[in-house]
């Protein structure tokens, strides 16, 4: 807390609390296989704050994945096909963040 001594006219700290700045990173996942309904994701080292995630299909068509739950511990993904049903799939995954 930065104060000024009327008195004099100086400006002096009352109270300092220093804050790090972390440095992002990324982590992946790739060929991970959902169960319809979807699988639960832990990152291997968990974020300080709820990350950036994203999510691609593979080996298929028609298929669209979601992120459900994203916390800085993981995300819950799901994979529904055009008709909406949560069919589960393969899919790559990517977080960054701090």
């Amino acid at each position: 807390k930065a104060l000024i001594d009327p008195a004099t006219g100086n400006s002096y700290l009352q109270a300092f609390a220093p804050t790090a700045d972390a440095a992002p990173f990324t982590q992946t996942g790739n060929g991970v296989v959902i169960a319809a309904g979807g699988t639960p994701i832990v990152f291997p080292l968990p974020y300080r704050q709820t990350p950036n995630i994203g999510v691609d299909v593979i080996g298929a068509t028609g298929l669209i994945a979601t992120v459900a739950l994203p916390a800085n511990s993981g995300f819950t993904p799901h994979v529904f096909n055009n008709a909406g049903t949560n069919v589960g799939g393969t899919i790559n995954w990517n977080s960054t963040g701090v």
